[in-house]
C-alpha cells in the first residue's frame, strides 16, 4: 500500500471503529494476528480482533459519544503517525467504576 492509501486507512479506523462503533470494520482492517499494546490497564496486548472488539465495546460502553478527530496523519514506507484528539463524555459504568458525568479530553499520537 501506497502511505496515501495506509493514512486513509487508519482515518477509517478511527472513524468507523471509534466514533462509529463499527466493530465490524475491526474484522475489516485488524489482521488476525495483529496486536495492539498498551491500550489494556495491565499492560498485557490485545491480539487480533477477537479480543480488540470487546476492548472497543467496554470503552465506547463507558464513553458512548466518543469523538476523535485525526489532527495530522503521515507516513513512510509502511509506517504512519497519527495526532488525534478525542472528547467524550463518562457516560457507562463499564470501566469498573461508576459513570461520573464528566467531559474528558485526550491529545495523544500513534504510530502504527
Amino acid at each position: 500500500m501506497s502511505v496515501k492509501e495506509n493514512v486513509e486507512l487508519m482515518r477509517r479506523w478511527f472513524k468507523e471503529v471509534w466514533n462509529e462503533g463499527k466493530t465490524q470494520t475491526i474484522h475489516d482492517i485488524l489482521a488476525s494476528d495483529g496486536i495492539g499494546i498498551g491500550e489494556l490497564e495491565d499492560g498485557s496486548p490485545l491480539r487480533g480482533p477477537g479480543e480488540f472488539v470487546p476492548f472497543v465495546e467496554r470503552i465506547r460502553g463507558a464513553f458512548p459519544d466518543i469523538n476523535i478527530v485525526v489532527e495530522d496523519a503521515f507516513g513512510a514506507k509502511d509506517r504512519v503517525v497519527l495526532r488525534w484528539s478525542a472528547t467524550m463524555t463518562h457516560r457507562g459504568d463499564h470501566l469498573g467504576m461508576h459513570a461520573t458525568g464528566k467531559p474528558c479530553l485526550l491529545y495523544t499520537s500513534r504510530c502504527v
